[in-house]
């Protein structure tokens, strides 16, 4: 028995991938470079963009602080 209704897709935000379909990760990174670029989002921006909770934008702050980072200390290497 399917977790979800037979009309679960309609109830998507569009834009994001279909479950199962694509790697939600990775789409999600993309979306995040796309609409920052190299500008770190505050918790508050990233909980109304995507309406994820408090937790989940601060762990999306804090990979999109690292890989900034990262590029910074490649880019100066």
């Amino acid at each position: 028995m399917s977790r979800h209704p037979e009309d679960h897709h309609h109830n998507r935000v569009p834009g994001w991938p279909e479950c199962g379909r694509q790697n939600i990760t990775i789409t999600t990174a993309l979306r995040l470079v796309r609409m920052y670029g190299d500008r770190l989002p505050s918790v508050a921006q990233l909980r109304a963009d995507f309406e994820v909770s408090r937790a989940t934008a601060f762990r999306w702050r804090a990979a999109f602080r690292d890989a900034i980072e990262q590029q910074e200390a490649a880019d100066a290497g």
